[in-house]
Formats: structure tokens, sequence, C-alpha cells
């Protein structure tokens, strides 16, 4: 290889990384965390409309949620992506639920979500991304979609939504009025359980690394459990 395109080579790597993740390596203290939800509440997203699914935002095209959701269940929910999807296709599947950003210290854990995504994946398991511009850290679309590709994500993603008050989405709602769920979302990489039947399971904070043996064995037990 010629040294120019070693050097072209190692640019786009370098840029790549840059783009994944920032220099927070770790969770800022509860005063920092207080001061960025605040200002990032009452914000925009940098290319990214801070949604919570207006009446106008497309359908989920083809899809009859059958039997029909009941009110207040996890798959009466909707989150948008190209269209507006409704939660009620992943009924009867295991779900790990992760707000997650495409620049934050954490944004390698993408890699390992997509791992256990692939790996469970046959069993009836699939990871949820909900990305969010809350601790200003979402990245842009073509951020995002640089990272998913460098981690290998397969699993659904979804658009930018508010994890905390103001205009919080409807499913950290739910998922926060839960027992065992509550509290306002610290940092990016949260990560919510729920089960086949709909039910929350547990919540696990920002540094519990997706691979944690807590949260392989919590899959474990779900995947076990008839909905």
């Amino acid at each position: 290889m010629s040294r120019l395109l070693l050097s072209a080579f190692l640019s786009a790597l370098l840029t790549t990384a840059v783009a994944c993740s920032d220099d927070s390596g770790s969770t800022p203290d509860a005063s920092a965390q207080k001061d960025v939800g605040a200002d990032a509440g009452s914000s925009k997203d940098r290319g990214l409309a801070d949604i919570s699914l207006p009446d106008s935002a497309p359908a989920d095209s083809g899809f009859v949620c059958d039997p029909p959701a009941k009110a207040g269940e996890f798959w009466a929910l909707e989150a948008k992506d190209l269209e507006t999807i409704s939660m009620c296709r992943y009924r009867g599947q295991v779900i790990l639920l992760v707000n997650i950003a495409a620049k934050c210290g954490y944004t390698p854990q993408l890699g390992t979500l997509a791992t256990l995504h692939k790996t469970y994946e046959g069993q009836g398991f699939t990871v949820l991304g909900f990305y969010s511009n809350q601790f200003l850290q979402a990245g842009s679309p073509s951020e995002q979609q640089s990272c998913e590709t460098s981690y290998g994500v397969t699993f659904p993603t979804f658009e930018d939504v508010a994890v905390n008050p103001p205009n919080e989405h409807p499913v950290f709602t739910w998922l926060k009025s839960q027992a065992g769920g509550s509290g306002d979302i610290a940092w990016n990489f949260e990560k919510f359980l729920i089960g086949r039947d709909g039910a929350f399971i547990k919540r696990w904070k920002t540094g519990t690394n997706p691979d944690d043996a807590d949260i392989v064995a919590e899959i474990g037990k779900a995947l076990k459990a008839t909905p």
C-alpha cells in the first residue's frame, strides 16, 4: 500500500472513530446531568426534530395489531422511524430497549448490543434502540448511520426522542411508570427489559454493559417464560 493510500485509510478510520464517540467516557456527576438535561430538553437535535408522534405521522402501513392492544399496554405505544411503528409488532418477543447516541463515550456499547441481538434473535429476542439528544450526543443522521454500520447494528432504531421531560416520549413515560423502572434517565445507554407478555422486568444504568451476566441471565429467563 502506498504512503498516500495508507494515509487516506488511516484518516478514514480516525474520522469514523471520532464520529462514533467523544471523550466523555464516564457518566457525569448528578449536577452535570441536571444541567445538561435541562438545556437539552428545550433544544432540538442537530438536524433531527424532537418528536412526540404528531397526528400527521404516517401510519404503520400494512400492520394490524391483532388482538388489539389494550390501553396502558406497551403494545399500544408507537415510535417513529421512516414511518410510525407500532410496538405491537414486537408482541411475543423479549425486548431490551435502550436510549442510544452516536457521539457518546459509551457508543461502543452499540457493538455489544448488536452481538446480543444476533445471538438471541432466533429465540424471539430483539434490541430496540431509541436515539435521544437530551444529552446533546445523538449525532446527525449521517453520523448515526456511520456508527450503525461500524458496529454491525441490525436491530431496529428509531428517530430522536426526549427521554425525560419536557416532551418526554410516551415509550419512556410508560417505562418509568412501571415498578422498578422509575426515575429520570441519567445518561445515554440505559437499558430496560420487557418480557414476551409486555410486562416490564428490569432496568440497568449506563455503566452496566449489555453483556453483563445479570442482563444475560434475565434475558435467558424471559426467553423461557410463556407469554
